[in-house]
């Protein structure tokens, strides 16, 4: 029987299945256990300028448009113009996590954040983050919300300016 597993495992055509498994893909981008993870996970994956998806940064300056056109309906005062940011920054070089190769979400002290979009470059602050929660089947936290500000807050001081994003059904 351990000749037959061998013969079959160095088999062509099973070899050629077994790196077809393993290319990225959708499902190895959300191939997690938590339903809210899954979402987090294929969104970092499409978000990423590096993506096996070859979409570069379109659909992170897509996020930055509906932002845009969210803040002109609400007439919102964030701090930042969005249509600015999506004329001026470069989105190259962001990083987004969790990815496809990086399937970890970023931790600072003692917050764990869903989406983490850092490197975008916008003058006149030193780099630009976006910081995305995702929310299913849970409500916005306050306590988890005053830790986010706390964040930024701290961060805006060494020049960055960070972007929150609540994704909620």
């Amino acid at each position: 029987k351990l000749g037959q597993i061998l013969a079959m495992i160095h088999d062509p055509q099973f070899v050629e299945f077994e790196l077809g498994q393993e290319a990225p893909s959708i499902f190895n981008a959300v191939g997690r256990t938590h339903t809210e993870t899954w979402h987090s996970a294929l969104l970092g994956w499409l978000l990423d300028p590096n993506g096996s998806h070859k979409l570069g940064s379109f659909p992170l300056t897509r996020l930055v448009l509906l932002l845009a056109l969210k803040d002109t309906l609400t007439n919102g005062d964030r701090g930042i113009d969005f249509r600015e940011l999506l004329t001026k920054a470069d989105f190259s070089n962001a990083r987004v996590r969790p990815n496809e190769s990086e399937l970890v979400e970023v931790t600072v002290g003692n917050m764990r954040f869903d989406i983490f979009v850092d490197r975008i470059s916008f003058e006149p602050f030193k780099e630009l983050q976006i910081v995305m929660e995702v929310k299913v089947n849970a409500s916005i936290d306050p306590v988890q919300c005053a830790r986010y500000i706390s964040y930024m807050t701290e961060l805006s001081r060494d020049g960055v300016f960070s972007v929150p994003v609540f994704v909620a059904p």
